[in-house]
């Protein structure tokens, strides 16, 4: 019998291959538990275990293939490391408040992260590696999301130049909506964005290039359409993105 995970994506990784598609199906499954804000199955010392193997093996080399000891990146803490299952994103917050984890799943900017900085006096965001090589598989992992970097002191818990992973917000609109409502509505907001940069910090990072994006995950909007033509800033890659979502089922 086959895990469910390997039965949802199992197909979709052998076709993208890296060691018979398992490191699409481990980068799936990290992403899909920061998204639910779940313990995940591989810990930051199990990345710090792996990434140093290549330096341990350097120096071995070095001296004569004599064996090199593995340092301990968690201080002794493995014996008392014990995984706090969480039900939900609200749940995961409030464990991290009571100092029952150590990490946490929480949006840049977002008031929990301010009181979390407040009540155990610091707290930091931890990054991705930067470059196109992040970006390609964030898009195949999970589409919609996408690399940027934030320059240090920008919001709180970025002690550094630290690049993160983001995505979109969408406007979300039911099908009852005319297109023309759906018209003046994107027209306004994308001519009258920057009027919007006081009511929250993220906002000053919205940008009509993002408006204008092909990283949607719901179909636009027939009015939105009109309005990006009309704009001339509607492109085959947008045409191409609207064909594959409406073909979903």
């Amino acid at each position: 019998n086959q895990h469910p995970l390997i039965k949802k994506v199992g197909e979709l990784a052998k076709k993208i291959g890296g060691h018979g598609g398992m490191d699409f199906v481990m980068n799936y499954r990290m992403l899909d538990c920061l998204r639910q804000g779940i313990t995940p199955d591989m810990t930051v010392y199990d990345a710090a275990d792996w990434s140093a193997i290549l330096e341990l093996s350097v120096r071995s080399v070095k001296d004569g293939s004599m064996p090199i000891q593995c340092p301990d990146f968690t201080r002794g803490g493995w014996k008392d490391i014990k995984p706090v299952p969480v039900a939900g994103i609200r749940e995961n917050y409030q464990a991290f408040m009571d100092g029952l984890t150590d990490v946490a799943n929480a949006s840049i900017g977002s008031g929990v992260v301010n009181q979390a900085d407040a009540k155990h006096k610091g707290v930091r965001f931890l990054g991705v590696p930067p470059g196109d090589a992040t970006a390609a598989t964030m898009t195949k992992v999970k589409r919609g999301y996408y690399p940027i970097t934030l320059k240090q002191g920008s919001y709180t818990g970025i002690i550094e130049d630290t690049t993160v992973w983001a995505k979109d917000i969408l406007v979300n609109s039911n099908t009852k909506v005319s297109d023309e409502v759906a018209y003046q509505f994107i027209k306004l907001f994308y001519n009258n964005l920057r009027e919007l940069d006081g009511v929250h910090p993220v906002i000053k990072t919205w940008t009509k290039e993002g408006i204008e994006s092909d990283r949607n995950t719901l179909p636009m909007h027939n009015g939105s359409i009109r309005f990006l033509k009309e704009i001339g800033k509607w492109t085959d890659r947008n045409e191409k993105r609207q064909k594959e979502l409406l073909a979903m089922p």
